[in-house]
């Protein structure tokens, strides 16, 4: 069988890679996966939003004091590191508690880089997005808030908060399709 070589770039690697990770998150799958997606697509865009100059992301937000700063990284990266290297000479635990939110924080802090770049969102960073601001709306300013909220009324953003994630997202996706399509 031959392959045909496929060219990537670093950014479509981690744009592929967060795509994934929220797909498998909308419709509960492995967390391990997830997170692992979701960690190495965050890796890449923080180093691209750093060279770009772009600001502060999960990494070197500063909501962290600077004495600090190494200890929360290495917090934060080690789920990421333990589920992609066996060398024990730094980690000899032979197991670890992953807590699902930082999968999220890293999703959330991709496509908040992925914005800081300049790169129009797909459907499915867009759909999280989307999720993320209807659910968690206390992780807003005021100001978000007001942006995001004023055209929709407590019911119905009440009932959005009721639909389940994958049908949320299959939902957005097909909404998506139909506004793109012009048959509305």
């Amino acid at each position: 069988m031959a392959y045909t070589l496929i060219k990537v770039s670093k950014l479509d690697a981690a744009r592929r890679q967060l795509q994934t990770a929220i797909e498998l998150w909308f419709h509960a799958g492995d967390q391990v996966s997830i997170h692992s997606l979701a960690c190495a697509a965050y890796e890449i865009i923080h180093d691209l939003n750093r060279r770009a100059k772009g600001p502060p992301l999960y990494f070197d937000t500063d909501w962290i004091k600077d004495e600090f700063r190494k200890e929360y990284i290495n917090l934060v990266k080690r789920p990421g590191n333990f589920f992609k290297h066996a060398d024990f000479r730094k980690d000899k635990a032979e197991s670890l508690d992953l807590n699902p939110a930082l999968a999220e924080g890293f999703i959330l802090f991709a496509v908040r880089g992925l914005h800081f770049l300049g790169k129009v969102l797909t459907d499915t960073e867009a759909a999280y997005l989307v999720w993320t601001v209807i659910h968690k709306p206390h992780l807003l300013k005021p100001e978000g808030r007001e942006l995001f909220f004023k055209d929709i009324p407590i019911e119905g953003l009440n009932n959005l908060r009721r639909v389940k994630k994958g049908k949320f997202f299959n939902a957005y996706l097909c909404r998506r399709k139909w506004a793109y399509s012009g048959l509305h």
